[in-house]
């Protein structure tokens, strides 16, 4: 009898340590799932828990745990150490990858570009923090213009911002102003431009108007330095971040009526250099090309430009926040007639919600320029930029687009 009931036994207990095994196995992979992150259904806002926000405040007071939007995978990790590879358009020189990558048909979706609640945007980022987060709110497409220039015109002729970059035309001069000896030769050793001024690292654009508000102060301040004068204070302040937020910093200027030579350098910003007719959409209404070059921590406020406008970095790297112009009624613009009108009152760095309730149902996307990267900017949107480190940005206008410019009607421009 006990020969009988022993392959019964062994049976049994075979039996219930496969059981075990299967169960052990399930478990693991719930936990493994959990860990992963949500599976793309949920909403970032919801993700994103409502941090106080701060001017200065670090990358990570804003988001502890950034939302994926999708199942992470080993290899996503692993991308958002190494960076995509550079073959593809969507790669950075700084590593930093989106929550969600954008959807780019050859003809722009009447949705394009997602935008995020603002408040998600700038608690992930705080506009004051130059050092780039592992992830951002980036939505709008990057064509390559030697195997992607039609698309990139079905975009401009929609009149919705995207990113064209390896223009052939311009790898000389990307290489050429990466050296401060070659831009010190075009811009001389002893000429002095014009350059912007701020005791903090806030800057505004404005007009003097006869009719400006009692009591109002022009922003910033306008003087004059020399190119090596720049580049030695803006060095002083490379290397250093929240302490220098209220310091003086300077924002050089010069265009092509000081510096002709630029339509050499950047030929494909004027209406005879643009071959493709990619650029200067409006040839009779081309304004030249202007250069503002930006000390790392610089922050210009939110505004929209009537004019469409090509905008490109040289060199270093500048955020950009872009917003369609129907967010305009949650951005509480100045007037008109203000001398800052078509500017956003609000400080986006530490944003006053009380004084500006409307402010957090304004949607926004951002991404981050490199050099030989040129961004379109319809009219009518609205533009926050950022200047991560000391970087050289120039911008050429041409004439003005309808396109969802129309939206503005109702907030009074």
């Amino acid at each position: 009898m006990n020969a009988t009931r022993r392959p019964s036994r062994t049976i049994t207990c075979t039996r219930f340590f496969v059981l075990t095994l299967l169960g052990l196995w399930v478990v693991v992979l719930l936990k493994v799932t959990v860990w992963s992150g949500p599976s793309g259904d949920g909403k970032v806002d919801d993700a994103l828990e409502r941090a106080p926000l701060r001017r200065g405040s670090t990358v990570s007071e804003g988001v502890e745990n950034p939302p994926l939007l999708r199942r992470e995978t080993s290899q996503d990790r692993k991308d958002a150490v190494q960076g995509p590879e550079e073959s593809d358009t969507s790669s950075s020189l700084h590593g930093s990858r989106s929550f969600l990558e954008p959807n780019c048909p050859e003809i722009p979706d009447k949705n394009y570009p997602m935008e995020w609640p603002i408040l998600d945007v700038v608690k992930n980022w705080n506009p004051d923090v130059t050092e780039i987060p592992p992830r951002h709110f980036m939505s709008i497409c990057r064509f390559d213009y030697a195997t992607q220039l039609d698309a990139a015109r079905a975009y401009r002729d929609a009149e919705v911002p995207f990113v064209v970059r390896n223009v052939p035309k311009m790898a000389s001069t990307v290489k050429n102003w990466a050296s401060l000896k070659y831009l010190t030769s075009r811009l001389g050793q002893t000429r002095s431009y014009m350059a912007e001024y701020s005791e903090n690292n806030h800057f505004m654009y404005f007009t003097n108007k006869p009719n400006a508000p009692k009591g109002w102060k022009p922003p910033v301040e306008t003087r004059r330095l020399t190119f090596p004068a720049w580049v030695e204070f803006a060095k002083e302040h490379e290397n250093v971040q929240a302490k220098s937020l209220d310091t003086p910093h300077y924002y050089f200027r010069f265009d092509t009526s000081s510096a002709p030579w630029l339509r050499e350098d950047l030929g494909v910003l004027t209406a005879t250099g643009d071959r493709d007719g990619l650029f200067i959409v409006d040839r009779k209404s081309a304004r030249g090309i202007f250069c503002r070059f930006g000390m790392r921590g610089i922050v210009a406020a939110a505004h929209y430009d009537g004019s469409r406008n090509f905008v490109t970095v040289m060199g270093g790297l500048r955020r950009y926040m872009i917003s369609a112009p129907k967010n305009c009624e949650f951005m509480h613009l100045f007037p008109k007639n203000h001398p800052s009108g078509r500017h956003s009152q609000v400080d986006w760095s530490a944003p006053d919600l009380e004084k500006y309730p409307n402010f957090p149902q304004a949607r926004v996307s951002e991404l981050v320029l490199e050099p030989g990267d040129f961004l379109y900017i319809p009219s009518g949107w609205l533009h926050y930029v950022m200047s991560l480190n000391m970087n050289w940005q120039c911008n050429a206008r041409s004439g003005k687009g309808k396109g969802r410019a129309g939206d503005l009607s109702h907030c009074g421009f």
